[in-house]
């Protein structure tokens, strides 16, 4: 049964397997609040924000957005999904483990005049709702690599499940010449992301409509801000950044920025898997 990739036993092996050795490190509030800094600067890219209203689409057409639903936002961020859901539903609840991404979700509300909208300092894998959502949506988090994570959320979704995560391709131009010139390395992304629960949710009966967005993400960042991600991202990758390196490239950055700010690129494939859960049916 275990080596049968039309069985949920084998898809759950091959996650704890390929990701679970490597999700501590994206587990601690500290890591998400350093990411918060700069999590809204994807409003800037053009293909992301197409991306976001797209989804938003297609969400109300199928019905997972409506006036009378309740939506559950896990590991919401800065709120830059569950912002735009709350004019179209009942309520929206948003759970975080990031202080810091919350605080830009409150102040964000607070400025447009939600009334909707809870916002909970949580830990997913802590988290105990007392009730079920109309929708359960999760975007571009390490919650969903774990495939016991995906039976929680079905459990929470009354009608629909809405994922959103990498699907095989996120490459920073910038970055990977940076990690090919300076530190002798390829720059490598292999994971199979928003595949692997697709294909757990369809062995548990769930056949949901996956499509995918491709193109780049861009950002703009002061130059000093720009070295200092880079640089806490070289170290979250085990990469020991000496003086000499820093230098490097520092003044690669420089040779890039135009008026003190440095523009990357980000190329990215991304999966949106929409599952409808009608009459809470019993997988097969």
């Amino acid at each position: 049964m275990k080596n049968d990739p039309l069985r949920p036993e084998f898809w759950k092996a091959y996650a704890k397997e390929r990701d679970g050795a490597q999700e501590g490190r994206f587990s601690s509030p500290e890591f998400w609040d350093k990411i918060a800094e700069g999590y809204d600067d994807l409003e800037q890219s053009p293909f992301y924000r197409e991306m976001v209203e797209e989804i938003l689409s297609t969400m109300r057409q199928r019905g997972a957005l409506a006036p009378q639903a309740r939506v559950l936002d896990v590991c919401c961020g800065p709120g830059n999904y569950a912002l735009r859901f709350a004019p179209l539903v009942k309520e929206v609840v948003g759970i975080d483990i990031s202080p810091k991404m919350l605080a830009k979700f409150r102040e964000k509300a607070r400025q447009k005049g939600l009334q909707n909208v809870k916002i909970l300092l949580q830990d997913w894998y802590t988290f105990e709702a007392q009730e079920t959502f109309h929708t359960v949506f999760v975007s571009m988090t390490p919650v969903l690599h774990d495939l016991d994570s995906i039976d929680r959320l079905l459990a929470l979704a009354r009608e629909f499940l809405v994922l959103v995560h990498w699907a095989g391709v996120r490459k920073n131009l910038l970055y990977a010449r940076i990690w090919k010139e300076i530190f002798g390395r390829e720059w490598k992304w292999g994971r199979p992301g928003i595949i692997v629960p697709f294909n757990y949710l369809y062995t548990l009966g769930y056949a949901g409509d996956l499509r995918f967005f491709t193109g780049y993400w861009e950002r703009r960042r002061p130059l000093e801000k720009e070295l200092d991600h880079l640089l806490w991202r070289a170290s979250h990758e085990g990469i020991q950044v000496d003086k000499e390196a820093r230098e490097k490239i520092k003044q690669l950055l420089q040779a890039e920025a135009v008026d003190g700010q440095v523009y990357s690129r980000t190329k990215v494939r991304i999966g949106f898997l929409l599952v409808h859960i009608p009459q809470r049916a019993q997988p097969t």
